[in-house]
């Protein structure tokens, strides 16, 4: 539902998981990318590669 509200108010949404069926929700309800990690190190350097931050 998290990612419906901020579609509406106009953001781009990037779902992570460790589940692969939370992310076909996710892309469902509107993320327009969604990435499985296994960990936090995973995690980060996975946003760290993906994000222009």
């Amino acid at each position: 539902m998290a990612v419906q509200f901020a579609k509406v108010e106009g953001s781009q949404v990037i779902a992570f998981s460790r589940s692969k069926e939370h992310l076909d929700v996710a892309k469902k309800l509107g993320a327009i990318d969604a990435m499985t990690f296994r960990g936090d190190q995973e995690f980060l350097d996975e946003l760290n590669k993906n994000m222009d931050c």
